[in-house]
């Protein structure tokens, strides 16, 4: 057993699909139904044992964050929050990099705050209780038609039990053509992540460094060689109410949604 108390969230992005609003918001603090996108997942958060939440933003929007913050900390007592910056868009790798320090050699979450997860049971907290008992990473799956899998990254996996959510994953595509996809199940955002992943991620810069990589350190790639070094991956997946966030259209979609949700 091992607990999860650290979280990073990969908030440096500019969120192209969301212009207009995000030529001014980050995208993170887009509003849904009234609120920020980023409160939707630290409502997730105090759910579960973490205690320490990692924003890593780009350095334009430091300042937006720092004053989000403010407001956050007050609304959420419980969690101590950091903020790192990625000066440079080195790919969603380097963005967990930034956070090397804090993390150091522990288990840590990662959250994307444009995917939505509805659940009746909070996923979240089901995603790290899981984790805390695997000796390995723990992805977040969900099945998608067939139509779909080339918008994704797509798994090839087998259940660890006959029936159930848990999943070994043994092979993950980025973004396949339809008839060369190992399965329908996707990778969408939320992830609990062994030490060994932050180390493929040290290794991948210094070889950044030394010209022997392109300039993007994709977290896909530590996933890849993690299965190479035969390190275990496991896929949870999802069953509930996936709302994506990260369009004009989408995010109107998700609100409609939302508006039909009852109250609590």
């Amino acid at each position: 057993m091992h607990k999860i108390t650290k979280l990073v969230l990969p908030v440096a992005g500019l969120g192209k699909r969301l212009r207009p609003i995000t030529l001014r918001t980050p995208k993170a603090l887009v509003k849904l139904k009234g609120r920020p996108l980023l409160d939707y997942v630290l409502d997730e958060v105090v759910e579960t044992d973490i205690r320490e939440v990692i924003l890593v933003t780009g350095p334009t929007q430091r300042k937006r964050f720092l004053t989000y913050l403010k407001t956050a900390k007050k609304r959420f007592p419980g969690l101590k929050f950091h903020i790192r910056v990625q000066n440079e868009p080195l790919g969603t790798g380097h963005v967990l990099l930034m956070a090397e320090d804090l993390i150091k050699d522990d288990y840590f979450a990662v959250r994307f705050c444009d995917d939505l997860l509805i659940n009746r049971t909070p996923f979240f907290r089901s995603l790290i209780e899981e984790a805390s008992k695997l000796g390995g990473s723990l992805l977040t799956l969900r099945r998608v038609p067939k139509s779909q899998v080339s918008r994704f990254g797509v798994v090839a996996a087998r259940r660890v039990k006959r029936s159930g959510s848990l999943y070994r994953i043994s092979k993950i595509v980025e973004k396949p053509k339809i008839k060369e996809a190992p399965s329908n199940l996707v990778l969408i955002g939320a992830y609990v992540l062994s030490p060994s992943i932050m180390r493929q991620l040290k290794k991948m810069d210094r070889w950044l460094r030394k010209g022997r990589v392109n300039d993007s350190l994709l977290l896909t790639t530590a996933f890849d060689l993690d299965l190479a070094e035969k390190r275990k991956i496991f896929g949870l997946e999802f069953k509930g109410q996936y709302l994506d966030c990260g369009t004009l259209e989408s995010l109107e979609v998700a609100n409609e949604a939302l508006k039909r949700q009852p109250r609590n």
